[in-house]
């Protein structure tokens, strides 16, 4: 899954590499991502309640932003492809960065907390962490997010063209 995406984010196909504002877009909407799982682990480590941690994070509001940067960018573009590749960008780059953001700060919840970044849970390895980073963020991104993305695209598309229709200048019958 890192060298699919890593070779997707270095050489984009043309379907992917084409639009220019869905790709800003999916690098904001990944960079939000990873923000708010490190923001996140860190409030859990400080004793902060967050409702359920860096689980709860993943399963629940990442699809949400992938959904609203989607939307936001098909409804920018003017178009259902600006979204789709917003959506695939925030994908191929948000998976392999909340890999790494997962990595990095499993040491200090390791130290700290003497359990997993996922769930606390104790008594394994610190090397645990890398099996749940892959799967959690392949799972949520990949077969959760993504779907979801896309739901956006498409309602953020049909908003603009809804809204260009009610401001448009009535045709004259003359």
């Amino acid at each position: 899954m890192l060298a699919g995406c890593l070779w997707l984010a270095l050489r984009p196909t043309r379907w992917l590499g084409g639009d220019r504002r869905g790709r800003r877009f999916g690098v904001g909407v990944a960079l939000a991502l990873v923000a708010g799982f490190v923001l996140v682990s860190r409030l859990r480590l400080r004793g902060a309640e967050v409702d359920a941690g860096v689980m709860g994070y993943l399963l629940f509001a990442a699809p949400l932003v992938v959904l609203a940067g989607s939307a936001a960018a098909a409804a920018a573009g003017r178009s259902f492809r600006t979204g789709l590749s917003a959506c695939a960008w925030a994908t191929v780059l948000g998976g392999p960065l909340i890999m790494v953001a997962w990595l990095a700060e499993a040491p200090s919840w390791y130290r700290q907390v003497g359990g997993l970044l996922l769930d606390g849970e104790g008594g394994f390895g610190m090397g645990a962490n890398l099996g749940d980073a892959i799967w959690w963020t392949l799972v949520t991104l990949a077969l959760w997010a993504l779907p979801l993305g896309v739901l956006g695209a498409a309602t953020g598309a049909r908003a603009r063209r809804r809204r260009a229709r009610e401001h448009a200048d009535p045709v004259s019958t003359r």
